[in-house]
């Protein structure tokens, strides 16, 4: 928006007293000087206009012309009238002299009419010419207000050329023409640039997977999904490559903008919006691979911590909505962009092999063309065939068949091999004929138009020009007794972190909508629930203090909070402690002394009692990536922090760093240190590798479930297990054989990224990571 118009600024310059004729009196003068001046969001920018002076009296405040006052250097000889020159004439308009000094000839006012005026068109023409370069990027709406600066501009040039002195503003009309010619030009070459780069609208009325079929290079492909996305045109919010595409793009979208409106409430509404404030998504689904090409409201007007977050939810949402159709080993691509230019760009692995990268890498514009190749052949390709005019033998039109992996398949008439694969002797009423196809000739599948028939499709397909598909794997039998007993009412909002308290009586649930909630572990019942907390944002770690009197939380902002634990579940206010300057990723409790500890996602380490003075905080900077864990020891005061790269270990007395241990993979998921502090768990996509504290070496690695990526993991205190949130899965490893022993269904296919277990280890409270998901609570019996 441009905030412009102008105003009239008047100075005062003061002079010598003089005899005021209106007042009749000596009195001091002052010249006021006033100037019209072009304003851009109230700020003088150019005059448009001559200064005036005027002579203004000190004692009547009568504002004269400063010609002809008496006593001012710019005075005139009086003019002496007479008396039947006077005759006639009404009081106050006697030759046209102000009201009160009509009988004195030497005040003469200047006539409105004489005085030089700023010409309308060159005003206009310098206006236009100002707006005409932001709306470059409104639909080319600057080819109007260009071209209307440029007409106008020489109009103004023309009037103030033949106005005999009466209009001015020639400078004004030469600034409006120079930004007319600029934005106009500048605008014929984006419309230029435009038409050559961007593939033509669609007008032919072929469908997103038609078009996008028809493209020749991949680079041709992406630009038409990015120019998919710039506007709302084809009324539909999710576009793709085919029909399962569209679905993944549709859900994703509608997710994504749901996710938004809850967790940004600022208003980002623009006076001029191409996509209705909708998250338009192509989706280019190809074997082995997925990209989704997002288009992100307002995408400019969000912080850098915001943009931050929305690339985490957008990668997370990805995973929960391609989780039935992708595969381990398939290619993920999540490229969020705004009206013209891309944000963040992911990339990264659907697997859970070695090999997989659970986080994703940053990558660029360039690194999508691989996405938007066409296979040689798979369920996605759809070769355009010419039906031969080759006689049947038996005088009908043949059928052709096609061997696909041990199956007949009849194709249609457009999809009819070349002649010189038909035996002589063919029937035409023989459907159940096997005929191979010459060696030259593309085998011709149909495209899925759902996941069940890709699926289907896959599994029929030629396994030298494809991956097989696995077979569904049988149910998984737990080999130690489990039992669901709580589920909670499921709400709107994520939930971020969690926490038991008051002897495992209370669940402590955050959530992304910067509220905290106290709930029953014994029948659900929710005790207590916050108002925002601004302070903290999104509620992203808790934990409970040794002696159940206080709860600790960490928030998005990098605030930490304690609240003071009452009866019945409420809590007190919140005490700010200390401040990161990023997200609050851990905090821990000491498990016998009333302090605490919290990491932030700058890989800061701070300290202090519950309590804080300025005194007894300490702090540490010497991970180079987010704190993942953090063990406060049972006795003595050295503690241990890890990043994923490598493990901390420093004093609490002084805060100076002991030793430093380097890891493994430089990409981790999450970690957690054993109880114990003798052994420390990291997450590497879909493996987890255990490593012992003191050496940091590595003891074992887990690995080999089906739940995709591992984006959770805890000891259990007690028994030698590890537990690892999955696939919409909670496993239950065992530490000596490195294999799972249980897995705890959470009743969607969503990751669970948010689990906790209770003081006593016999519970676990887990939730998978997507708006409207309720925390279950497992008991585990050993």
């Amino acid at each position: 928006m441009i905030i412009f118009g102008w105003r009239s600024l008047t100075s005062f310059k003061s002079m010598e007293p003089f005899h005021c004729p209106v007042c009749k009196s000596p009195q001091t003068q002052a010249v006021a000087q006033t100037r019209t001046w072009f304003t851009l969001f109230f700020v003088p920018v150019f005059p448009v206009s001559g200064t005036t002076s005027q002579v203004v009296c000190g004692g009547c405040g009568s504002v004269l012309n400063l010609a002809g006052v008496p006593g001012s250097a710019a005075s005139v000889p009086p003019v002496v009238h007479q008396p039947e020159q006077l005759a006639g004439q009404p009081a106050g308009q006697r030759a046209g002299y102000p009201v009160g000094v009509q009988s004195l000839g030497a005040v003469q006012p200047a006539s409105p009419a004489a005085l030089p005026s700023t010409s309308t068109w060159a005003i206009l023409s310098l206006i236009a010419g100002i707006i005409s370069p932001v709306l470059i990027i409104a639909c080319f709406l600057s080819l109007f207000t260009s071209i209307f600066s440029v007409i106008a501009g020489h109009l103004a040039i023309h009037s103030i050329r033949h106005g005999a002195g009466r209009l001015e503003g020639r400078g004004v009309a030469i600034a409006g023409l120079i930004l007319g010619y600029l934005s106009l030009a500048l605008t014929l070459a984006a419309i230029l640039f435009v038409v050559i780069r961007w593939p033509s609208a669609p007008s032919d009325g072929l469908t997103v997977a038609e078009r996008s079929a028809n493209a020749q290079t991949p680079s041709e492909r992406l630009r038409l999904a990015e120019m998919n996305v710039m506007s709302y045109s084809s009324g539909k919010v999710g576009m793709g490559n085919s029909a399962e595409a569209e679905q993944i793009a549709t859900e994703f979208a509608v997710a994504m903008k749901e996710l938004d409106e809850k967790l940004f409430t600022s208003s980002r509404e623009r006076v001029i919006e191409l996509t209705r404030g909708e998250f338009l998504t192509h989706c280019e689904l190809q074997p082995g691979s997925c990209a989704l090409i997002v288009h992100v409201p307002s995408y400019r007007d969000y912080t850098d911590d915001a943009r931050e977050t929305v690339a985490d939810l957008a990668w997370v949402t990805a995973l929960a909505k391609t989780s039935e159709t992708l595969q381990p080993g398939d290619k993920l691509a999540v490229a969020l962009r705004g009206t013209l230019m891309y944000g963040d760009i992911l990339l990264g692995t659907f697997s859970a092999d070695e090999e997989a990268i659970g986080e994703p890498r940053t990558g660029k514009s360039q690194d999508l063309s691989e996405f938007f190749e066409l296979p040689t052949s798979g369920p996605f390709t759809e070769p355009p065939a010419e039906v031969p005019s080759t006689p049947a033998a038996s005088g009908g039109a043949s059928e052709l068949a096609l061997v696909n992996s041990g199956e007949t398949k009849s194709t249609q008439p457009n999809e009819a091999s070349s002649s010189a694969s038909l035996p002589s002797a063919a029937s035409s009423t023989d459907t159940e004929a096997l005929l191979e196809p010459a060696p030259d000739m593309p085998r011709a599948n149909p495209a899925p138009t759902t996941r069940a028939d890709r699926r289907r499709s896959e599994r029929t397909r030629a396994p030298e020009t494809s991956r097989e598909a696995k077979p569904s794997a049988p149910k998984f039998e737990n080999k130690i007794p489990t039992s669901l007993t709580l589920e909670t009412a499921a709400e709107g909002w994520n939930v971020t972190a969690l926490a038991f308290v008051n002897d495992d009586k209370w669940l402590a649930i955050g959530r992304m909508d910067a509220t905290l909630s106290i709930v029953d572990t014994a029948d659900g019942v929710k005790l207590y629930q916050s108002e925002r907390l601004d302070e903290l944002g999104q509620i992203v770690s808790l934990a409970g203090s040794h002696d159940e009197k206080y709860l600790i939380a960490g928030g998005s902002t990098g605030a930490t909070a304690v609240f003071d634990l009452k009866e019945r579940g409420e809590l007190g206010a919140p005490r700010s402690l200390y401040r990161h300057a990023r997200e609050a990723k851990s905090v821990v409790s000491s498990p016998r002394h009333a302090f605490m500890i919290s990491g932030g996602k700058d890989g800061t380490l701070a300290w202090h009692p519950y309590d804080p003075r300025p005194d007894t905080t300490r702090v540490l900077q010497s991970l180079s990536k987010q704190v993942q864990a953090i063990h406060l020891p049972e006795q003595g005061a050295e503690a241990m922090a890890t990043d994923g790269k490598q493990l901390l270990r420093f004093s609490l007395r002084d805060g100076k760093l002991i030793s430093t241990l380097p890891l493994g993979n430089s990409y981790p998921q999450a970690a957690a240190f054993h109880q114990a502090g003798t052994e420390l768990a990291i997450s590497y996509g879909g493996q987890v590798d255990e490593f012992d504290t003191s050496t940091g070496a590595l003891r074992k690695s887990y690995k080999g479930a089906a739940s995709g990526v591992l984006w959770s993991v805890a000891f259990h205190p007690t028994e030698p297990w590890l537990l690892t949130g999955g696939s919409g899965v909670l496993i239950v490893w065992d530490r000596g054989t490195a294999e799972p022993i249980a897995e705890l269904d959470m009743g969607s296919p969503l990751y669970v990224q948010t689990f906790k277990l209770s003081a006593s280890a016999n519970h676990v409270a887990a939730v998978p990571a997507a708006a409207g998901q309720g925390v279950k609570i497992f008991k585990l019996i050993p």
